[in-house]
Formats: C-alpha cells, structure tokens, sequence
C-alpha cells in the first residue's frame, strides 16, 4: 500500500525529524516532489517561532514550584507569587499552547509543505487535508516508567497547579496561627512536598533519542497525501478545491499550523476552509473522530462530525467519537480562528499507546487497514461536499 510505503521510505531517508531540523526540511522537500506528480501547484510556507519554549520553560516552573515550597514558611506572600506565576505558565504555555512566553526564547526557523488541486470551476470551498511531518524527542520518563510514568506526570501537573491555593490559605492563616499553624495546613504541605519529586518528568521530559515519528505523524501525511491522489486521478471535483498540508513543528506547540493560519486567515476566510486533519492514524480499531480537544477547550462542529461520521460507516470502517483528553492537533489553531476544523486520530483515547513519543513508534506497528479506512472515508467525504453545491 502506498500510504504505508511513504511511511518507510521517510523514516528510511530522512530518519527522526525534530523541528527545525534539517531531516525536517528535507522531509517537507520530499512531500512537494511527491505531491508535484499529482497536484498543480506546490510551496514551501516558511516561518520562525520559539520552537524551544513549549518544553524550554518547564525547569524554571519546576523550580519556582520547589522555591515556593519552601518560601511558603518564611514569606507566605512571596510563595503566593511565585508558585500563582508557576502555575499560570504551567496551565498557559505547556498545556494549552499559548504563547505567552514566547518573547523570552530564541526563534528558529521551520517550514510547512503545500499543495493545492484546484476544482474543475470556481471553488466554493477549500478542503484541507493535513497532518504534520516532524517527531519530538522521547518522552523518556513513559518510555521508561510506562503508566507510573503518566500518573507522576498527572500527580506532579495537578500539585503544580493547585499549590497556589494553598498558599492562599498559608497566607490568610498566618497572622492568627503565626505560632503554631493548623494541624491540617502541614499535613496539605506535606501531601505536596511529598509528590513534588514526580516533577522530575516534566523538569528532564525528554531523551536524548528522537522518535521516529511513524504514526505520529507520518501516517495523518501519508493519509492526506494518498487521499489528494486518489482525487486528482477523477474525476476532478467541480466546487471543492483540496489543499495538502504536512504542518512543521507541531510538537513544539502547534507551531506550524499556527503560523499558517495567522499568515494566511484572510485568505482561508474568504476560501470557505473545512479543515480535516489526521494525526496517530495506528489502529484501524480505534479510529475516532475528535469532538473536542480538552486542553485547548475547543468544541467541533457536530453537523462537520456528523458528515464524516457518515462517510466513514460508507466505507466499512468502525469508526468512534470522542473528545482528546491530553495534548493537542492542528485543527486547534483553526478552530480558534474561527475557522471550520476536524481531527480524526487512530489511537485509543482512554490509555495512552506505547508507541507515543516513543522509540516504539515505528512503522511496523501502523496497520495498513486504519490508513485504508480514513484514505477511501476522505475521497467519499470530499466528493459528498462537492456533492452538495449541484
């Protein structure tokens, strides 16, 4: 199968592909000499971003958390701030994406690959097939830990997160209970100094090996790229001009698709953009189709859903719904825009898989029928939007 055989050849060639790596660039060049055979035109979007500061910033959070572990006995006030500032960075920047501390980090350079299939008249809307092209480093504490691993990091992320509280409450109670604090106020001290080690997960999140990026997300690429050809072979679709995209530098926080959406939105308003993207396409068991992304708190439409719910079922495929409940995909950065988005991902949502953000992520385990479902459920999705403008 061609999809699969992408997969290969691009880990073969080109090996992990950090962002702003030159694997990464040379990744995005392959994808245009590919979808130049089939599609009219194909570019390079450059961009630069912080492409550091997603996981950059997390030492010195950690540790304004450990300070203020401290501090909360000697200046109540200051632990307030400090660890207020800890979480507000943790919850902003690292879980929902957002780029508040970007002024404080280098910006490095990184790309995203284009290609655009034209429809046979006037377009009245663009459909985006997407994926992105680059790995991150190994999440070495899951690789090594496995589910310890993921509680520590829930365990360390939560304490993080409401120590502020106590803090508050250290503070309102010092001045009557400056001699001998609640019983209760040391006991919560010590819940938290006790779990504060945990945080070593996110202070040194990640290894020095680089994943190699099969299903995540080689396969959404090699999804988008397959169902473009399958397209352009015909016949060609008259109203709905189809656009593929292998984002860069997804795993430093969405960066990519970000930066193509503030480069290009008046653009994609005016286009009447439906973005379908495909991310950790593994198991053809565990398809689902995103109804929201928790970390981003961002909804999708249920009419969208609904419409490629019912291709899917077309096709064969036993496909699921369900909302992400950690991380984040590209259509974020649409959505958020306001523009129309879905992901369809091929992971269970409940656990996570062994093979994220890991050295396992390899192409052996990325089931040739999972890519075959979402390939023929986009071509019949694509042909029933174009459907519907006769």
């Amino acid at each position: 199968m061609e999809a699969k055989r992408l997969i290969e050849e691009v880990i073969a060639r080109f090996g992990p592909r950090r962002a702003a790596s030159d694997a990464e660039r040379k990744t995005q060049e392959y994808f245009l000499r590919t979808w130049g055979e089939f599609s009219d035109f194909t570019k390079l979007h450059e961009f630069q971003a912080p492409l550091r500061a997603k996981f950059a910033l997390l030492k010195p959070v950690f540790f304004a958390y450990g300070l203020s572990l401290i501090a909360v006995w000697i200046f109540p006030a200051g632990a307030v701030f400090l660890s207020t500032a800890a979480a507000l960075a943790f919850v902003v920047a690292f879980v929902m994406n957002y780029p508040a501390l970007d002024m404080f980090y280098k910006p490095y350079g990184s790309c995203n690959a284009i290609a655009d299939l034209p429809s046979e008249l006037p377009p009245k809307m663009t459909l985006v097939l997407s994926g992105h092209s680059d790995s991150t480093p190994e999440f070495k504490w899951w690789y090594r830990w496995k589910r310890f691993g993921l509680r520590a990091m829930v365990i360390s992320g939560v304490g993080l997160t409401l120590y502020p509280l106590f803090c508050v409450l250290a503070l309102t109670t010092s001045g009557s209970h400056a001699q001998h604090p609640p019983a209760w106020l040391g006991y919560a001290w010590l819940a938290f100094a006790a779990t504060a080690p945990l945080s070593v997960t996110y202070w040194d999140i990640h290894g020095e090996i680089v994943s190699p990026g099969a299903q995540d997300n080689l396969s959404g690429v090699a999804v988008a790229t397959e169902a473009g050809r399958a397209l352009a072979a015909g016949p060609r679709l008259k109203h709905v001009a189809v656009r593929i995209i292998g984002f860069g530098a997804e795993e430093t926080g969405l960066r990519g698709s970000s930066a193509y959406v503030k480069d290009h939105l008046h653009r994609l308003k005016q286009e009447n953009v439906l973005v379908l993207n495909f991310d950790g396409i593994l198991d053809a068991d565990n398809l689902h189709i995103l109804t929201g992304e928790a970390f981003s708190f961002v909804k999708y439409n249920p009419k969208r859903i609904a419409e490629l719910e019912t291709s899917f079922r077309a096709v064969g495929a036993n496909v699921k719904k369900g909302a992400l409940p950690i991380g984040g995909t590209d259509a974020v950065s649409f959505k958020k825009a306001g523009l129309d988005a879905l992901t369809v991902v091929g992971l269970p949502l409940d656990r996570l898989h062994p093979t994220y953000h890991t050295r396992l992520d390899q192409p052996q385990y990325v089931q040739e029928k999972a890519l075959q479902h979402c390939i023929e459920a986009t071509v019949h999705y694509a042909r029933t939007l174009d459907a519907q403008f006769d």
